[in-house]
């Protein structure tokens, strides 16, 4: 086909390829205009306690990146809309379908963003799920690292009672010391010993066979209960570090959970009504394009499958006749 046979059709069919835009313009303007207002207000939430520093959950070059995941993902979670309704009596699903959150820029600061028709509810709901959304990150954390510390807590008394039981059962207050001590003793004995054979008093130096042979006798009973008080005095320590570094893990997420709920954490606009301009520069024009788009498609299956009329065939003839004539 000619160029002049693509502009015959677009003649024959100028009613369709007008006609849809036209339609598809007058729709949008008209969903635009005349559906009730809407009302926006918006929460930015400051992370500047809560991303970056050393002891924070979110930290290193990644950190950043990590909390703006984190928070997106918290915001569309179902408990955050259920747990906000209850609060504001505006249903779950509602809140869910009306909120929009993303990062300021390049920064881990984010901005949530809520749609209603109903102008009180705006701000309420905006706070709410952006509180919302920060308590499902870190009181978590806070319940996980109090339990760690309980079971830390729980296993230097157990170590504690177990060491105390071992000495009470053993009779010996401090093995190690008390080992240190009969090895001095057994040296003492042994010098006294050998001081009395050197000095040619052989009955003497008899003498102290017995008690020497019982000191080492006692010598190898406290070397057995000092290597059990060992073991046990190792588990006690490692008990008591676990605990200290629970401890120290704990503080560490009950602060990050108290500066989440701080008062300057969370900034809300006032609430005020959405631009339908806006909205209508950028839908009016991609939905004729779309629209023209859809015209172009229907006028071409149309001639594809020869649905002309026996006036538009004959003039297509007597067309084609005249410029074979030419």
């Amino acid at each position: 086909m000619e160029i002049i046979d693509y502009l015959n059709i677009a003649r024959r069919r100028l009613g369709i390829l007008i006609g849809v835009p036209v339609i598809a313009g007058l729709l949008v303007v008209g969903w635009t205009f005349l559906r009730p207002a809407q009302f926006k207000s918006s929460a930015t939430v400051n992370t500047a306690t809560l991303v970056g520093g050393e002891n924070n959950s979110f930290n290193g070059p990644q950190g950043p990146n990590q909390f703006v995941a984190a928070y997106a993902a918290a915001i569309n979670q179902a408990e955050t809309a259920r747990a906000v309704a209850a609060e504001t009596k505006v249903p779950a699903m509602d809140i869910r379908a009306g909120i929009e959150v993303a990062p300021a820029g390049a920064s881990a600061q984010m901005t949530v963003t809520y749609f209603s028709k109903t102008k009180d509810t705006v701000e309420p709901v905006v706070k709410g799920v952006a509180l919302q959304a920060l308590r499902e990150i870190f009181e978590p954390r806070v319940r996980a690292a109090d339990k760690g510390r309980e079971i830390a807590r729980m296993q230097v008394e157990e170590a504690s009672t177990a060491i105390a039981g071992f000495i009470k059962d053993k009779g010996v207050a401090d093995p190690p010391a008390d080992y240190q001590a009969q090895l001095a003793k057994i040296n003492g004995l042994q010098q006294q010993q050998a001081s009395f054979r050197a000095n040619g008093n052989a009955t003497a130096a008899a003498a102290l066979e017995k008690p020497i042979g019982d000191a080492q006798k006692r010598l190898v009973e406290l070397a057995g209960i000092t290597a059990s008080y060992n073991t046990l005095s190792a588990q006690v320590k490692a008990a008591t570090d676990d605990q200290a570094s629970a401890q120290v893990t704990y503080r560490r997420a009950a602060t990050e959970w108290a500066a989440a709920q701080a008062d300057d954490i969370i900034f809300v606009t006032k609430a005020n009504q959405v631009d339908r301009t806006a909205a209508l520069t950028t839908l009016l024009p991609a939905a004729i394009g779309a629209s023209l788009l859809l015209a172009v498609i229907v006028v071409l299956m149309m001639e594809m499958f020869g649905r002309r009329s026996p006036e538009e065939r004959a003039e297509a003839a007597a067309a084609a006749s005249a410029r074979r004539a030419d």
